[in-house]
């Protein structure tokens, strides 16, 4: 049985280009304000996405990626990249605030319904913490790690952050 509220790569990329075009769309608010459905088709892909990511179980790959590239846009709006400041007109903007509450807000409550509350409230944070430093320092790197830690400047460790939000594995 299919379905119905899951969301396929294409819808996912859709959505994603509609929102990059409100990102940068001049005076977004005003424009929602005059056209609300402007912003219908992301608002309909962005609500199932949600509900994949965080109520169900299947096929939520695609859902994801774009509530982490929604979030990676907004989030991205606070922080100056050198770019063009044509990229920063939005960066107050109500409307995505809103977006990226209703994505924030249905992960915190995921996450709530995911953790075991009662057991953390038991445990002894000062002594865990500590254990988890212990085995993080233990903890042998990989490969990756080592290239990273040897090979690799922060500049380009910055460079390859950069790269890494705007390429999608699949």
């Amino acid at each position: 049985m299919v379905n119905v509220n899951s969301l396929t790569d294409a819808e996912a990329r859709g959505a994603d280009a509609q929102f990059a075009g409100l990102t940068d769309a001049v005076n977004l608010d005003r424009k929602l304000r005059a056209n609300p459905g402007m912003a219908a088709r992301f608002e309909g892909t962005l609500t199932r996405a949600v509900r994949a990511a965080f109520r169900e179980a299947t096929e939520i790959d695609s859902a994801h990626w774009l509530l982490q590239r929604t979030l990676y846009r907004v989030n991205r709006l606070g922080l100056f990249w050198h770019d063009d400041p044509r990229k920063y007109v939005n960066e107050r903007s109500p409307y995505l605030m809103a977006v990226r509450e209703r994505i924030e807000r249905a992960w915190q409550e995921w996450e709530a319904n995911e953790l075991d509350l009662p057991g953390l409230r038991r445990l002894e944070v000062p002594l865990a913490l500590r254990s988890r430093v212990r085995a993080d320092l233990a903890a042998a790197p990989s490969a990756a790690g080592r290239y990273f830690a040897q090979a690799t400047t922060a500049d380009g460790y910055c460079r390859l952050v950069q790269i890494a939000a705007l390429v999608r594995d699949d």
